[in-house]
C-alpha cells in the first residue's frame, strides 16, 4: 500500500483500477520505458482487495491480490483474499509478486520456484517488533529455498494508532546473501542483477528437482 500506507480503513482510501494512482503509475512507466509494480487498495465488486499492480513499460497491466490475509490485525474481516498466483514474463524474467504476510508461508514460494519464478517481489509493512526478529531471517530463508532473488520493499516509521513500520527495503540474491539495503529513511537502492546465478544454483544445489512428498 505504497500510496496510503497500510490501513484498517479501506473504505477511506480505496480507488479503482482507473484511479489516480494506476494512472500515475502506467504513466511512470511509460514516460520511463520500465516496469514498476506496487501495492494499492483497491474497491471491485464491493469488496476490497491488497493488490499488487504490475505495470508493463508500454501500460498493460497484471494484478495479484494477496492471499493471506493478516487475520491477527482483522485484515481477513475488511479485505477480500486473492485466489490466484501471478507469474509476469519480463525481458524473459518471470517474476512473481507476493505481498507482506505471503512471506510467512515457504510452500508457496517453493511452488512458484517451481513454476519457472526467477523473481520475488514480496513489498511489505512489518511491524518495528515482528520485522526486528523475523524481517531478514525470513527473506534469506525464501531466497536460500527457492533459489530466487527476493526484491523487499518496506514501509518504515510511525503510522496513526501508535503503529511503527520496520523498513529495511532489501535485496536478496539466490544464495541468501543481501547485495543491498536501505535503512530507516526515504531512500532508494538500486542493484545489478545476475539472472545466470538463479539456474547456477539451482543446477548446483538441485533441491526444487529433487524435492520429495512426504
Amino acid at each position: 500500500m505504497f500510496s496510503t500506507g497500510f490501513t484498517m480503513q479501506p473504505s477511506s482510501v480505496a480507488q479503482t483500477m482507473n484511479g489516480p494512482t494506476v494512472l500515475w503509475m502506467i504513466a511512470i512507466a511509460k514516460t520511463n520505458n520500465m516496469a514498476i509494480l506496487g501495492s494499492i487498495v483497491v474497491q471491485q465488486n464491493h469488496q476490497y482487495f491488497n493488490r499488487a499492480v504490475f505495470v508493463h513499460p508500454n501500460g498493460d497491466i497484471e494484478t495479484y491480490d494477496k492471499r493471506h490475509l493478516f487475520s491477527l490485525a482483522g485484515e481477513d474481516a475488511l479485505y477480500s483474499s486473492g485466489m490466484h498466483r501471478l507469474l509476469v514474463n519480463f525481458k524473459g524474467w518471470r517474476i512473481c509478486p507476493l505481498i507482506c504476510y505471503d512471506l510467512r508461508f515457504p510452500h508457496l514460494y517453493r511452488k512458484l520456484a517451481k513454476k519457472g519464478a526467477a523473481f520475488i517481489s514480496v513489498p511489505s509493512a512489518f511491524t518495528k517488533f515482528t520485522g526486528g526478529m523475523h524481517w531478514h531471517v525470513l527473506l534469506k530463508a525464501r531466497a536460500i529455498e527457492t533459489g530466487c532473488y527476493i526484491f523487499a520493499p518496506a514501509q518504515f516509521g510511525n503510522h496513526p494508532g501508535k503503529k511503527y513500520t520496520y523498513g529495511h527495503t532489501l535485496i536478496v540474491d539466490p544464495w541468501g546473501k543481501i547485495i543491498n539495503e536501505c535503512g530507516k529513511n526515504s531512500s532508494v537502492i538500486v542493484s545489478e542483477i545476475d539472472v545466470n546465478k538463479v539456474s547456477m544454483l539451482r543446477t548446483s544445489i538441485p533441491s526444487l528437482k529433487l524435492e520429495k512428498n512426504f
